[in-house]
This record gives structure tokens, C-alpha cells and sequence, in this order.
């Protein structure tokens, strides 16, 4: 699967890649590089993305792109 940032400027494949969220975001490190993948006005919902994407990742095809912040709902 390849995961894709909200403003595309990043294309990671989700096997080679840590993926972690915080106050702001969903960010990823892959080979020692960090990406911001996508920007969150709280925690809820960047917890609910890290949601989606391990549902979208279960299939393991495909391409996941962060949705905005006000496409989330919580």
C-alpha cells in the first residue's frame, strides 16, 4: 500500500514505514527521513486516521491519502 500525505508531496510505501501521531498530526519515518502526512486541529482526530489506516492497510493494496483536517469527523 502506498500512503500519500494530504497535500501529496509525499509517497511513502506503508511496509517500510513507522507511522506515528501526535498533538498535531500523523507523521512517518522511513530510512532515518520524517514525513508529516497529515496536520490535525487535536488528537481525536488524528487517533481516527491512525484508525483508518490500519483498516485500509488489513487489505495491504491500494494507496491511502491523509484527508483533511475538516474531511474527519469525530
Amino acid at each position: 500500500m502506498r500512503l500519500v500525505s494530504q497535500a501529496g508531496v509525499a509517497d511513502i510505501p506503508y511496509e517500510k514505514a513507522v507511522i506515528f501521531h501526535n498533538m498535531d498530526g500523523v507523521r512517518a519515518v522511513v530510512d532515518g527521513r520524517e514525513y508529516l502526512l497529515g496536520e490535525y486541529s487535536n488528537i481525536l482526530k488524528s487517533q481516527k486516521v491512525m484508525k483508518m489506516v490500519r483498516e485500509k492497510s488489513f487489505w495491504n493494496k491500494g494507496v491511502f491519502q491523509f484527508p483533511k483536517d475538516e474531511e474527519v469527523e469525530i
